[in-house]
């Protein structure tokens, strides 16, 4: 009777010994997550602190021993010297332009291709997707050559126009793949309850589309920003004083025998503050235009 009591006991006690074990390995992988979270985090964010750091820094404090790095008075130098002596006002505002403008026409161009390969069914539609994104991945130094002899051609050199251009080309390739794996996930009930109320293609995409695509279009507006604002080896052929944008005007930093750190710094810290900020605000959007298409029913 009493080993029966017992073993009861026993019985009870082993769920509660392994619900805690559970608990305990959960915390413990919790805290190991954090961990690997916190040290990750680490290695992105101390780069740019330093960055910032070394644009506050005296010129002749920039390149000291560890142990004094944190030993100094900020000034502001660096960025008055950045508006003073190098203009890079001039380059920014180039490449927020040249970015922005073809921000745009990616946005028109992407949105009509890739709707019109999805809608239309094309035989091929598959290889001709591979084909367009295939383009993305051919290295710019493979058409400097006949690209400036074409624009050289045509007075193209150092014009808004040219640079324009150039980029949408270089960053359309991605954003119709990007669209087209959108509209490949929407409902086909979608278009044909459109067909129903009377709407052509335009009429779909303009009432059906465009509406519920905002966060796609978003998100492709975003990397086709991002895109054309770091490229730098087409700018540096085709670009001059006019036209420079912010990667060409960061080469200029380093000189024949010295490299103004302090102000490159400082044009890292103007360049990325906007930059960061737009994408912080539009962070919902993009994490929401990411996911779309991700759960299918």
């Amino acid at each position: 009777m009493e080993a029966d009591v017992l073993g009861r006991r026993a019985a009870v006690g082993v769920p509660g010994v392994r619900k805690r074990r559970v608990a305990f390995w959960r915390r413990l992988l919790t805290v190991f997550a954090y961990v690997i979270v916190l040290f990750l985090f680490g290695i992105y964010i101390l780069p740019l602190l330093w960055i910032v750091l070394t644009s506050i820094k005296p010129q002749e404090l920039i390149i000291v021993h560890p142990s004094e790095a944190l030993a100094f008075v900020p000034t502001l130098d660096h960025y008055v010297r950045l508006v003073t002596e190098w203009h890079f006002l001039t380059p920014l505002l180039n490449s927020f332009i040249v970015s922005g403008a073809t921000t745009v026409l990616n946005l028109i161009l992407g949105v009509l291709a890739s709707f019109a390969l999805v809608r239309y069914r094309l035989r091929g539609g598959d290889f001709v997707s591979l084909w367009i994104l295939s383009q993305r991945f051919m290295p710019a130094v493979a058409i400097l050559l006949p690209l400036y002899i074409f624009y050289n051609t045509f007075g193209l050199i150092d014009t808004y126009l040219g640079m324009v251009l150039v980029n949408t080309v270089a960053t359309l390739p991605f954003s119709i793949w990007m669209l087209r794996g959108f509209f490949q996930d929407l409902p086909k009930e979608l278009y044909d309850q459109a067909e129903v109320d009377g709407c052509d293609d335009i009429g779909i995409l303009r009432h059906v589309i465009l509406p519920i695509g905002r966060a796609a279009m978003g998100v492709t507006a975003v990397f086709a920003f991002l895109f054309s604002f770091n490229e730098l080896m087409i700018p540096l052929v085709i670009s001059r004083t006019s036209t420079e944008t912010v990667p060409v005007a960061f080469s200029g930093f380093k000189m024949q025998f010295q490299t103004d750190w302090g102000a490159a710094a400082a044009a890292t810290v103007v360049t990325v503050l906007p930059l960061f900020i737009v994408v912080a605000l539009l962070q919902e959007n993009i994490i929401r235009g990411l996911s779309m298409g991700a759960v299918k029913e």
